[in-house]
């Protein structure tokens, strides 16, 4: 997460924030970062919590989206080209 921090603040133009608990639920996401480099972030879509892979799940922030395509892109461009250095 450091390492892609200033990505992700690029990505969401200054608007990053690291202040949620460091908690991944019952993902299975720790075991694939074992295999290879890994982050896992949250957008601010704006849902209440508990509600995200379910039949609640509403996106209130559309805008949030276009973050996340942006994060996503950012992450990848500049993974790979650190790996040039």
């Amino acid at each position: 997460t450091a390492r892609m921090a200033g990505t992700l603040k690029r990505a969401a133009a200054g608007k990053a924030r690291d202040d949620s608990d460091y908690i991944t639920g019952a993902e299975d996401f720790s075991y694939y970062q074992k295999e290879i480099p890994g982050v896992f972030y949250f957008l601010g879509i704006g849902f209440p919590k508990g509600v995200n892979h379910s039949p609640l799940f509403n996106v209130m922030d559309e805008g949030a989206m276009e973050v996340g395509v942006r994060a996503q892109a950012l992450t990848a461009l500049d993974y790979l080209a650190s790996l040039k250095r």
